[in-house]
């Protein structure tokens, strides 16, 4: 196969949120061009994580350092975090590997089919025991219960009285994500808060776990959220259409 048509694999970066640091490392480069395809990786993908362009091309001559619409039109598109807004940069008969969230995400699901897009859900990658290969659970709780307790001490002034009662969570679900949603709401979403918390001497934080099993309980759930303050729900449900409990409630 002469070189022009070898397959080819891009790197773009993320830029959903200020200061992104996740990227693909300059090894991992490294070993897709010693398999002989072409790899191309968006200039200052790895920045953020210390890594220059030149760590990069240092791995191979198979790896080339281009922008961002260079690395979107390639055979193969790896990129985390779905790239909203840039579908359309990818073309059609491309490969998406990208934490897709296909089960509730029906819109993109049809977005990329009408591009002619050929998508792999990376949250949908499972081993013979049915886990999730790509994951890291404790950040996904870390994130969003950090930006739960953000949004609460924004909007509501009494988080930072002492005559406040404790912030109620109530976690729903205690599987694999709710292990550690339970961990870091314990926590405040964030160790810094939670030590100022404790320093200034301000009320904590109670956590309760609810399983699916309470699911239709009309009494139990319409008074735990009338105590609650921030509700997560962790639960894994293969029908997502059916809820826990109404917005009603």
């Amino acid at each position: 196969m002469t070189d022009d048509r070898r397959l080819t694999i891009g790197f773009p970066r993320m830029y959903n949120e200020p200061g992104e640091r996740r990227a693909f490392l300059p090894p991992l480069m490294g070993l897709l061009a010693e398999t002989g395809v072409n790899v191309y990786v968006e200039t200052a993908c790895g920045a953020g994580m210390g890594y220059s362009d030149d760590d990069y091309l240092a791995q191979s001559p198979r790896v080339h350092i281009v922008d961002e619409a260079t690395a979107y039109a390639q055979d193969i598109v790896v990129v985390l975090r779905a790239p909203e807004g840039r579908y359309e940069l990818l073309r059609p008969g491309a490969i998406l590997f990208s934490m897709l969230h296909f089960t509730t995400r029906p819109e993109r699901v049809e977005l990329l089919s009408g591009l002619g897009i050929e998508a792999i859900a990376l949250d949908m990658v499972t081993g013979d025991d049915g886990r999730r290969l790509v994951q890291n659970l404790r950040e996904v709780a870390r994130n969003g219960l950090a930006a739960a307790f953000d949004a609460l001490e924004r909007r509501w002034p009494p988080f930072l009285s002492h005559t406040r009662p404790p912030v109620s969570v109530t976690i729903l679900g205690a599987g694999g994500v709710g292990k550690h949603a339970i961990e870091w709401a314990a926590k405040a979403g964030d160790e810094a808060r939670n030590a100022r918390l404790m320093r200034e001497g301000l009320p904590g934080i109670e956590v309760v776990v609810a399983e699916q099993n309470l699911a239709g309980n009309e009494a139990y759930f319409r008074h735990r959220l009338a105590l609650t303050d921030i509700l997560v729900d962790a639960t894994a449900r293969r029908d997502t259409s059916r809820p826990i409990f109404p917005n009603a409630w």
